[in-house]
């Protein structure tokens, strides 16, 4: 029986508070609430230590939000909701200029990643480590104040 590495994704998101800022000096401060999902495929539960998801705005970290240890079933979905902020007062003078560029044009695009380590049991007997691996693309669309075109690898 091979044992699989579980999948970790965002599953949704959306915002609680939405300010956006652009003319000479384009930010944003953004608070959002967002969903994970921890897949497991096996036939053993999947426990999982603690982990940190980035978000980044073309490379630059604009938050991050703590995901705590717990247990996915085994052939089910762990589901965990969260909430952070959002905030480009990190970014470069370079970036600086590409967030005005994608605020004119209404979509800012972000990106998150992780790592959960863990471990899969089959039947108390069999321990074996894995990893969730998440790497996600995403649009903030300014018009709708919605987060559209969730892909993950």
């Amino acid at each position: 029986m091979k044992i699989k590495s579980p999948k970790f994704r965002v599953r949704s998101a959306s915002f609680s508070d939405f300010e956006v800022g652009n003319g000479t000096s384009p930010s944003f401060n953004l608070d959002m609430d967002v969903k994970f999902g921890v897949k497991n495929t096996n036939f053993g539960h999947f426990n999982y230590e603690d982990g940190i998801v980035e978000f980044e705005y073309r490379g630059t970290r604009i938050g991050q939000v703590n995901v705590y240890e717990a247990r996915a079933r085994a052939r089910s979905t762990r589901k965990v909701a969260d909430s952070l902020e959002l905030t480009s007062n990190g970014l470069s003078a370079n970036s600086q200029s590409q967030l005005a560029s994608d605020i004119s044009s209404g979509i800012i695009p972000i990106t998150s990643a992780s790592k959960l380590d863990g471990k899969i049991h089959l039947m108390k007997v069999i321990k074996k480590k894995k990893f969730a691996h998440m790497n996600c693309t995403m649009e903030i669309v300014l018009a709708t104040q919605s987060v559209q075109n969730i892909v993950c690898k």
